[in-house]
């Protein structure tokens, strides 16, 4: 078991704190040769098992289980892991596009508290950017909207 690449990911987590992103990336990595949602947590639970037994530790870390959280929901909701350009997409832009998903099933909601709950997620996606980033967004805004800006 200690080749396996998730369960390396799974001491990590439970060693360091500072290894989340790298918890993250080995998960996805494992997500994407599974399947199914049910897969991919079934194999999570053995390596789980594992380590709490081989660390003698209560539960797993904080990382690992956010990331296998992630990782099983986006399987689950045929969301990819790869952009466009073949690129693993981060926790943030699959947590935003999960968030997305299940908004888009609500059937409670009219479609101006969809756009509301849509323009909440882009100024949140857009506080993240750098200040280039921010105007290049914004010039695709403009050009998307600009009859309305």
């Amino acid at each position: 078991m200690e080749d396996n690449s998730l369960y390396k990911a799974a001491c990590e987590a439970a060693v360091s704190q500072s290894t989340a992103d790298s918890c993250f990336s080995k998960m996805v990595v494992a997500a994407c040769v599974h399947s199914t949602a049910e897969e991919f947590r079934d194999e999570c639970k053995i390596i789980e098992k594992q380590v709490i037994k081989d660390l003698e530790i209560s539960v797993m870390p904080n990382p690992w289980r956010s990331a296998k959280s992630v990782c099983y929901t986006a399987l689950k909701l045929s969301i990819g892991f790869y952009d466009e350009n073949g690129v693993p997409k981060g926790k943030s832009r699959l947590q935003n596009e999960i968030k997305m998903k299940k908004e888009e099933g609500k059937t409670d909601k009219t479609p101006f508290e969809n756009f509301e709950a849509r323009l909440s997620l882009l100024a949140f996606s857009i506080s993240k950017l750098t200040d280039d980033e921010a105007k290049h967004a914004y010039s695709v805004i403009k050009n998307q909207f600009g009859l309305f800006l």
